[in-house]
């Protein structure tokens, strides 16, 4: 870990969860921003957090994404899963942290020497935060990735403010947390239309849940965050 490198975005993220009520980080992946706003200016107040993906961010462009994250007061989370070597990963975050993402999400199977640093590096100087992915909802994740053990005892010895674990698994959710410890922030996508489910994967150990779909093709999405917000 780098040694300026502070777990602050994972306090500012449990402070949103405790004020706000709400564990659901919302995951806009919708592709025009209109829509964008539309949903957001519904949910928001249902939310702990924002995830913004490739989807949103090609769609409607840098400025365009960095103009919704002063418009609301969230932690805006930039779900672009670095995976590259030290110089271009050190772009992707000069690039994302500049547009003004609290955090961003990076992969861990690319190892901290030459890759990893870099990311650290960047959050220090911008004095926000870098979350690693541990374990993927989807089902091909187990082909290739390493164990989930091994990448969450790869977060720990980093010390980076927070993990992915799926909700379609909640046995990894809950082996994750033994893992990482109480200190960590665990967010897990996959609840919904993946099969995952919000109170077994908040008991098995999530501070937060990742929902999309569930929220944002919902006919009333206010309906289904304010829902959502009240699984604790």
């Amino acid at each position: 870990m780098s040694k300026d490198y502070s777990r602050n975005f994972g306090r500012r993220m449990r402070d949103a969860i405790r004020e706000r009520g709400s564990r659901v980080a919302l995951a806009l992946d919708v592709l025009d921003e209109q829509e964008a706003y539309r949903v957001l200016d519904a949910v928001h107040p249902h939310l702990a957090a924002v995830k913004v993906n490739y989807p949103l961010f090609l769609s409607v462009g840098r400025e365009a994404v960095g103009r919704m994250i002063g418009r609301y007061d969230l932690p805006f989370i930039g779900d672009f899963k670095i995976a590259d070597i030290d110089a271009t990963n050190t772009k992707i975050c000069e690039i994302m942290y500049d547009v003004g993402f609290d955090a961003l999400i990076a992969h861990s199977v690319v190892g901290r020497q030459g890759a990893l640093d870099a990311v650290l590096d960047a959050a220090a100087r911008h004095g926000r935060g870098v979350i690693l992915v541990t374990s993927m909802s989807h089902p091909g994740a187990k082909e290739f990735m390493p164990p989930y053990e091994d990448t969450a005892r790869f977060a720990r010895e980093l010390g980076v403010d927070g993990v992915i674990a799926p909700a379609t698994r909640t046995e990894e959710v809950a082996a994750i947390r033994r893992i990482v410890g109480e200190d960590m922030l665990i967010l897990s996508p996959g609840v919904g239309p993946q099969g995952g489910k919000a109170q077994e994967t908040l008991d098995a150990g999530a501070d937060a849940l990742i929902v999309g779909r569930s929220i944002y093709c919902a006919d009333d999405p206010e309906t289904a965050a304010r829902r959502l917000a009240e699984v604790v």
